[in-house]
C-alpha cells in the first residue's frame, strides 16, 4: 500500500515539473529574442561612437567637473593676498589644454579699488569652489565638445588684474599674475604627466589671451628644459585689440591706452618679454598688442576672433564720427582693420558673430565659417597639422545665418543679432523707420536679413 501511495505522489509531481520546463524555455526564448539583441545593439552603438585613434577625444555618457588645486607658493597670490589656485581634470590623454581666464584689468589705485568693489570675484580666490563644470572646449560632455572632451584640462582663474604679467606684492593690492603662471606650470610638471605629453595647447580668452602671448617665451623655455619632446602651441580667443584711430587706444592726438599701460607697467612691476621690450624701448605698452608681440613668438599661434567683437564694437561705435550711418561705418572700419592686422598671421578663425569669448561658450561648436565649425578648424590645426585661414566675408553681423542664437541678458530668451544690437543701443527701429520713411509695424514684419540690409543702406 505504501509503495502505491508513493508512486501516486510521484505521478502527481510530474505535471509540475513539466510546467517548470515550459517556464524555463519561454524565459530563454525571451532572452534570446529580445534582451540579447538589445544588449548587442547597445554595444554596437557604443563602439560606433568611439572616435578614431588619431582623435584626442573618447566619448563618455556623463560629464566630469574640474577639481580645484591649491597652489602652495607664497608668491602666487591674488589682488587681495588670497592664495591662487587652478582647476584640473586629468584623463590620461597625451594632449593638454591649459587655459588662462580673462576679465580686463586695472591700472592704478582708483581703477583697482573700483574693480575690487564691483568685480570682487576677479580679485580673489576666496570664492573659488572645490569643483567646477566648464563649458565649450573645457567641457567633458561629448555632445557639447565632441573632439576635445576627453583630454587633460587645466583652467586658471584670473585674480591678479594684470594681464598675467605682474610681479608686485603689496599690503594694498598685489599683482602676481606672472608668478601664478610660473607656479601652476611648476606644479603641473612636478605632479602630473604633462612633461610626457605629446601636445600642450596654452590657451587664453580675452585678457587671458594677452597673458598667453606675454608668457609664451618663458613657458617654452620651461618645456625645453623639462619636456623637450612636447609640442607647445598657442591659442588666443577674443584678445585681438584693434588699434583704430577711433578706439580708446588713441582718441584724437592723445593715446589714452598708452597712458594706462605706461602707468600699469610700473604699477604692476610687469614682466615684458625681453625681445619685445628691447625693440619697443620707450613704448613697451605696444607689447600688449597681439600684432606687436606676435613678431617675437616662434611657436604656432591660432587666433580666434569675431570681426564684430562685442566689447570693441561698443568702443568703436562710441567714437565713430559719421553723420550718415555710424553703425555701418563702425562695421566697415573694424572689418578693414582686422584684415590688415592678420596679414602676417599663419592661422586664424574669424567669424562675423556679435560675440566676445567663444572657446568657453556652450555653443562654441555651432560657430561656422566657410561651412567649417570652429571646433573642427581648431582640431585640424592642432592635431592635423593644417594652417587654416578662415575669414567670414560678411559685411555685417551674421549675414549668412551661421551664428548661434544669442541669449538676451535680461530674459535669457533667444534673440538674433539685430535684437542684440538694439539691446546694446547700437541700432534703433525708430531711427531706421524715420530714415527710410517706413512704419514701425512694417519693420516688425521684416526678417533679420532685410532689417540688416536697411541698416547698411
Amino acid at each position: 500500500m505504501s509503495t502505491m501511495a508513493e508512486e501516486d505522489k510521484v505521478e502527481l509531481k510530474k505535471p509540475g515539473l513539466f510546467s517548470n520546463y515550459i517556464v524555463r524555455d519561454l524565459t530563454l526564448w525571451f532572452i534570446f529574442m529580445f534582451i540579447l539583441p538589445i544588449v548587442l545593439f547597445a554595444i554596437y552603438m557604443l563602439s560606433k561612437q568611439s572616435t578614431d585613434i588619431e582623435s584626442p577625444s573618447t566619448h563618455k555618457w556623463f560629464t566630469k567637473p574640474l577639481q580645484k588645486v591649491d597652489l602652495n607658493n607664497s608668491d602666487a597670490v591674488c589682488n587681495d593676498g588670497s592664495p591662487a589656485s587652478y582647476y584640473m581634470r586629468s584623463t590620461g590623454s597625451k594632449v593638454w589644454i591649459v587655459l588662462l581666464e580673462g576679465g580686463y584689468f586695472c591700472y592704478d589705485q582708483a581703477s583697482c579699488s573700483q574693480r575690487y568693489l564691483n568685480s570682487y570675484n576677479l580679485t580673489t580666490s576666496r570664492m573659488n569652489s572645490n569643483f567646477k563644470f566648464s563649458n565649450g572646449i573645457l567641457s567633458s560632455d561629448p555632445n557639447e565638445n565632441p573632439k576635445w572632451s576627453n583630454i587633460n584640462m587645466v583652467e586658471i582663474p584670473y585674480c591678479s588684474s594684470d594681464l598675467w604679467t605682474g610681479r608686485k606684492k603689496s599690503d594694498e593690492f598685489s599683482f602676481m599674475g606672472y608668478e601664478i603662471v610660473s607656479a601652476v606650470f611648476d606644479d603641473l610638471i612636478k605632479k602630473t604627466s604633462i612633461a610626457q605629453s605629446e601636445l600642450v595647447m596654452l590657451t587664453g580668452v580675452s585678457a587671458g589671451g594677452i597673458g598667453v602671448l606675454m608668457n609664451a617665451e618663458r613657458i617654452q623655455k620651461m618645456f625645453s628644459l623639462h619636456a623637450p619632446k612636447t609640442k607647445l602651441k598657442l591659442v588666443i580667443d577674443s584678445s585681438w585689440q584693434l588699434d583704430l584711430p577711433y578706439s580708446y587706444l588713441c582718441t584724437g592726438n592723445e593715446c589714452l591706452m598708452k597712458k594706462f599701460f605706461d602707468n600699469a607697467i610700473k604699477y604692476w612691476n610687469a614682466a615684458i618679454p625681453d625681445e619685445c621690450a628691447r625693440k619697443e624701448n620707450g613704448s613697451m605698452w605696444n607689447c600688449f598688442l597681439p600684432k606687436k608681440i606676435l613678431n617675437f613668438i616662434k611657436m604656432p599661434v591660432f587666433v580666434i576672433q569675431s570681426k564684430f567683437d562685442e566689447t570693441q564694437l561698443l568702443e568703436q561705435f562710441n567714437h565713430v564720427n559719421s553723420k550718415s550711418n555710424r553703425i555701418a561705418e563702425t562695421f566697415r572700419l573694424m572689418d578693414k582693420k582686422l584684415r590688415e592686422n592678420l596679414i602676417d598671421v599663419d592661422s586664424y578663425y574669424v567669424s562675423s558673430c556679435v560675440s566676445h569669448i567663444t572657446l568657453t561658450s556652450k555653443d562654441w561648436s555651432f560657430f561656422k565659417v566657410d561651412n567649417l565649425k570652429m571646433s573642427d578648424a581648431l582640431f585640424e590645426w592642432a592635431i592635423g597639422g593644417k594652417t587654416p585661414k578662415l575669414y567670414d566675408s560678411c559685411k555685417w553681423p551674421d549675414c549668412q545665418g551661421t551664428c548661434p542664437s544669442i541669449n538676451h541678458p535680461g530674459s535669457s530668451q533667444h534673440i538674433n543679432s539685430f535684437e542684440y544690437l538694439a539691446y546694446l543701443g547700437l541700432v534703433d527701429r525708430n531711427q531706421i523707420a524715420h530714415k527710410h520713411k517706413l512704419s514701425l509695424n512694417y519693420l516688425k514684419k521684416l526678417n533679420y536679413f532685410k532689417l540688416m540690409k536697411l541698416i547698411m543702406d
